[in-house]
This record gives structure tokens, C-alpha cells and sequence, in this order.
């Protein structure tokens, strides 16, 4: 049972979104991850591409209720993660042929 008046209750504080510099930083390491293992930069960049289209990438462990974008990515949008693929050049390919509203 909740007591009080609503506008009393405290409420989660909303999650903070990356700023300009998380964003660009997080490219240039992924940048030199393209240089230093490509492999890994592979399943990395799928993560984000997954993350970007809204995925949160499952449970960072098995028995934890958190996920990889809640980990490593919180507060992060969907477009965030578009953005940083496309400083990589790893952005969806623009469709000439689509129609635009």
C-alpha cells in the first residue's frame, strides 16, 4: 500500500543522455579497435546496430537482470547509436529510390 500524496512521492531521475564528447569518444575507440582487432570491432559494431534499431544486446552475465545496453549504454537513444556508426562510416546506406514525405 502507497501512503502520501502523489506529488510527494519521489519519482527515478530520468536517465541522462550521452553528451557530443561520450559520442565522439566512444567512435574514435572503436576506431582504433578497427585497427588494433578487427574481429572484435565486427561484433562490436552488430551490437550497436542492434542497439540502434532498439535491441538491448541480452544479459551482460546469466544471472544479471541487466542487459549490455543497460551496463555500458544507459540513457543512451536509439539515434545516439546511430550516430556514432556513422562518424565509423558504418551508417545504413541512404535509399536514393525512397520516396521522401
Amino acid at each position: 500500500m502507497i501512503t502520501g500524496k502523489e506529488s510527494q512521492r519521489i519519482s527515478p531521475a530520468p536517465k541522462k543522455r550521452p553528451n557530443w564528447t561520450q559520442i565522439q569518444r566512444k567512435a574514435e575507440e572503436a576506431k582504433e579497435l578497427r585497427k588494433s582487432n578487427p574481429k572484435q570491432y565486427t561484433e562490436w559494431v552488430g551490437a550497436i546496430r542492434e542497439m540502434n534499431a532498439g535491441g538491448n544486446c541480452g544479459q551482460i552475465e546469466p544471472w544479471s537482470p541487466w542487459s549490455l545496453r543497460d551496463t555500458y549504454y544507459d540513457g543512451w537513444a536509439d539515434g545516439d547509436f546511430g550516430t556514432v556508426l556513422s562518424m565509423l562510416g558504418e551508417g545504413a546506406p541512404v535509399n536514393k529510390d525512397a520516396e521522401v514525405p
